[in-house]
């Protein structure tokens, strides 16, 4: 029927006013400040602390609670919502494609000088198996 915050609620401003009214009947009864003496002072002062006590901790609760409910909308808000990507993932993104755009250049350049240098030995080793001499003893020939 009640939900837990309602009845805390319920409860501590219960307690406040049952302190309160405690200390106004004791005020109010000039009899019993009589008997107390300097004792009625000191028990005022404690009732009152008492309900400043209750109500800050009442305040702060209030607080709390209202800070774990944002937070929990937050998060189930954020759980409900695809990603979206911020601006260090654009970075990262941005970088990596500046890394990537030089690498078919240099993957056209590798392969030029590989197969020039192949078209060299294998026409070296075409000289050999024709004239029987070694590869040291020719002179290199020029890439196309």
């Amino acid at each position: 029927m009640f939900d837990s915050a309602y009845r805390k609620t319920i409860l501590i401003l219960g307690l406040t006013l049952a302190l309160v009214l405690s200390l106004i009947a004791l005020v109010v009864q000039e009899e019993v400040r009589e008997k107390l003496g300097p004792l009625f002072y000191v028990l005022g002062f404690a009732i009152i602390g008492c309900v400043l006590l209750v109500l800050a901790g009442y305040v702060w609760n209030q607080a709390l609670m209202k800070g774990l409910k944002s937070l929990q909308d937050t998060a189930r808000q954020t759980a409900s919502e695809p990603e979206s990507s911020d601006d260090s993932e654009q970075d990262e993104i941005i970088g990596l494609a500046r890394k990537i755009e030089p690498m078919p250049r240099n993957l056209k350049k590798s392969r030029l000088v590989t197969a020039g240098s192949s078209r060299i030995r294998l026409t070296s080793f075409a000289a050999i198996g024709s004239t029987g001499s070694s590869p040291s003893s020719m002179a290199p020939m020029p890439a196309p």
